[in-house]
């Protein structure tokens, strides 16, 4: 049988891929970059001694290559992992970016734990949320279907279940969902899915606003255009859906009982974001009818059944404050009826959890100072066991196979990209799966480490410090502060930051990254520390690391710049309109004016958190609080960056600072990034744009290279 095929191989990822086409197996070993290969072969061709022979033998080798913003955005890594019930097989998507069309791509794949070999299940586009069948034999996934014009069944590249055979078969996808689905989860049985949705408007309503728009009458009332979310339920063999629950606007976070009779799902009812009053609600697949099982002012978020069915655990927060209130796991007997919070005694927010089967314990991952970390608890005795290695600084993203002795998460540290890790819990083995890091090597790369000092009442505090390539201690480098949003957020000793942190050291700069009073991951009371004292104790504690920094002889105090997003970029503000030390700004999404800030915000609470009331209630906490009271007092050149659409801390906030600096003759430039939300994040093209401004502008006023 001619086997006469053009085959092209571009950019290799540096884990192992097992490439077919008709049939044909291609194992494609290492890690090289844009290099690329173009084989013409038949049957009669040792095509595979062919590829090996003609790959370069310097892969592997180190190199001088500077890591630009677009190499940065182009690094290969998992994000979503997904191990099978049996634990043979692996389910992870990795994300890249298309600068075409500045937009990023999500591809799936599949990772044989006997082989080593990985095998690339979709095409690049949108996919997420993949998830096993109990049984292993399918894996289903979201990702966008096009529409079918004909009978206008589904909204245009909305995303539905897709479902694999596995481990072989094509895909397809089994729902149509008109408005798309927002999350799933199996039934125990594997015979069906429940899902989350967007309610579809009755026909004569959809056309009556179809005209609306035509005719430009259109008008929006703010506040009653909410659609519901509604739960519904798709056999997998038949594609049958059914409506479970008409909804309400906050539906979320569903999970099965154990007998697959049941749903349990929280909601708030008002789909506010600014809503955390979040309780449990139990639906009834037979009756189809609904009871309430919290009433308590917390907010009770991602609820699980435990295998035999007596508990629901949950997530929850330490206060009614949930801005700087850490997240903690409660739970539910529902024999007794009785509510607990289990992991009261640990002083450590926790992000995800998941049942261990066959025994009475919890895995959790929880965020302690600059590392995260996987644990068990045992609900009886409430002993809590750390399983990740506590020199391995991030641990997170687990996920555990059906017998609950073996379980994937992803680890990284400050010079490493994520890696999937093996860990088998009885005999503490941890086997690492992945090599995607070797796609590092051909970079210089700045030394990243945690710095601890003391602020001036003593209290050790840390943060991270990068120093750029081949940095020595006998010179001095300009410098630039980083600062975290949140409050409660934090730098995490790892490689991939919120902003590219790496890149920036490449042209030089040592770069510190505090984590002061108000941060996530120091206990409770340092995360409320700073409630009615924003700008307070964090901007002491920040100056006092910078001094000690310049003590040390690591910082030329005559360069030193500052940058920050959201929270960070409230700092920067703050900052600047305290002390004239600091030679150049970039403040990127920040808070300017609170009332402005209250104004345009989904998130208006976070003032009510901080601040003790509304504005018209505390008035002068308001003021105090707020950069725009000490705007005569900036001086430093400040570079403002922010989203049009930015819902979380409106453009309002940088267009009142740059039009204030502007009239009083400061320099300043202000850039609004068309499309982008919160965090300028979702085009890679507007990341480069960003990355690139923001280097020059540091470069201007605080000169590149060491003196």
């Amino acid at each position: 049988m001619n086997r006469d095929r053009c085959f092209l191989i571009m950019r290799s990822s540096p884990e192992m891929i097992h490439y077919e086409e008709d049939g044909l197996s291609l194992p494609m070993v290492g890690c090289f970059r844009q290099f690329i290969i173009l084989l013409r072969f038949s049957a009669k061709v040792n095509w595979f001694a062919l590829v090996i022979a003609i790959l370069p033998h310097h892969i592997g080798a180190q190199s001088d290559e500077s890591l630009t913003i677009d190499k940065y955005l182009q690094l290969r890594y998992p994000t979503e992992i997904r191990l099978s019930p049996d634990a043979r097989w692996l389910a992870y998507t990795i994300r890249e970016p298309d600068f075409e069309k500045s937009a990023y791509q999500s591809s799936l794949y599949q990772f044989n734990l006997e082989s080593g070999i990985t095998e690339r299940l979709t095409p690049s586009t949108d996919c997420n949320s993949p998830q096993w069948s109990p049984d292993g034999e399918l894996l289903a996934f979201l990702a966008p279907t096009e529409s079918d014009s004909s009978t206008n069944q589904y909204r245009i590249k909305s995303k539905q279940i897709w479902i694999k055979p596995h481990p072989g078969g094509k895909a397809r996808h089994i729902s149509l969902a008109p408005n798309g689905i927002e999350s799933f989860v199996w039934a125990p049985d594997g015979k069906s899915i429940a899902y989350v949705t967007h309610e579809v408007l009755p026909e004569s309503l959809q056309l009556l606003l179809r005209e609306k728009k035509r005719r430009k009458n259109d008008a929006l009332i703010v506040g009653q255009n909410k659609i519901r979310k509604q739960i519904w339920l798709i056999d997998v063999e038949t594609t049958i859906n059914q409506l479970l629950y008409e909804g309400d606007y906050g539906v979320r976070d569903l999970a099965f009982s154990p007998d697959a009779e049941a749903v349990v799902f929280a909601t708030n009812q008002t789909g506010e974001a600014d809503d955390v009053n979040y309780d449990l609600w139990l639906l009834s697949l037979g009756s189809k009818s609904i009871s309430q099982l919290t009433t308590t002012p917390d907010s009770e978020t991602n609820p699980a059944f435990s295998p035999e069915g007596q508990y629901i655990a949950f997530l929850t927060y330490a206060s009614e404050n949930a801005h700087f209130a850490q997240t903690e796991i409660g739970m539910l007997d529902l024999i007794n009826n009785r509510r607990t919070r289990l992991t009261e005694a640990f002083d450590f927010p926790i992000s995800a959890f998941q049942w261990r089967h066959g025994t009475n314990a919890l895995l959790f991952e929880a965020a302690v100072q600059t590392q995260t970390h996987i644990y068990q608890i045992d609900i009886s005795s409430e002993e809590i066991k750390q399983l990740s290695p506590a020199n391995d600084p991030y641990n997170a993203g687990f996920s555990m196979a059906a017998d609950g002795e073996r379980f994937c998460y992803l680890s990284e540290n400050g010079t490493s990209l994520p890696e999937i890790m093996l860990c088998e819990i009885e005999n503490e083995k941890i086997t690492q799966l992945t090599r995607f890091s070797d796609s590092l090597k051909v970079y210089r790369l700045g030394r990243q480490r945690v710095f601890r000092w003391e602020n001036p009442s003593g209290i050790e505090l840390d943060g991270i410090l990068i120093t750029p390539p081949d940095y020595n201690e006998a010179l001095r480098y300009p410098f630039i502060l980083a600062l975290h949003g949140g409050p409660y957020g934090r730098f995490k000793n790892q490689f991939l930051h919120s902003d590219p942190l790496q890149v920036i050291s490449q042209a030089g700069y040592v770069i510190f990254g505090p984590n002061p009073h108000g941060s996530e991951g120091y206990g409770y009371a340092f995360g409320k520390s700073i409630q009615h004292d924003l700008g307070g104790q964090d901007y002491r504690d920040i100056m006092s690391g910078v001094e000690k920094l310049i003590e040390l002889g690591i910082v030329d105090s005559t360069r030193m710049g500052l940058m920050g997003g959201s929270y960070g970029g409230y700092l920067v503000n703050w900052i600047i309109g305290h002390t004239q030390r600091f030679k150049a700004a970039v403040s990127m999404y920040g808070i300017f004016s609170m009332i402005t800030d209250w104004s345009n915000s989904r998130f208006s609470r976070w003032q009510n958190d901080y601040l003790g009331g509304y504005y018209w209630e505390n008035p002068d906490a308001y003021r105090r609080h707020s950069p725009a009271t000490y705007l005569m007092n900036i001086e430093t050149p400040v570079l403002l960056l922010h989203g049009e659409l930015d819902q979380v801390t409106s453009v309002c906030n940088s267009r009142e600072m740059y039009q204030a600096l502007q009239a009083l003759g400061k320099p300043v430039e202000f850039v609004v990034y068309p499309r982008e939300g919160h965090g300028i994040f979702s085009e890679p093209n507007h990341q480069i744009d960003k990355l690139e401004r923001v280097l020059s502008w540091f470069n201007k006023y605080l000169g590149g290279g060491i003196k």
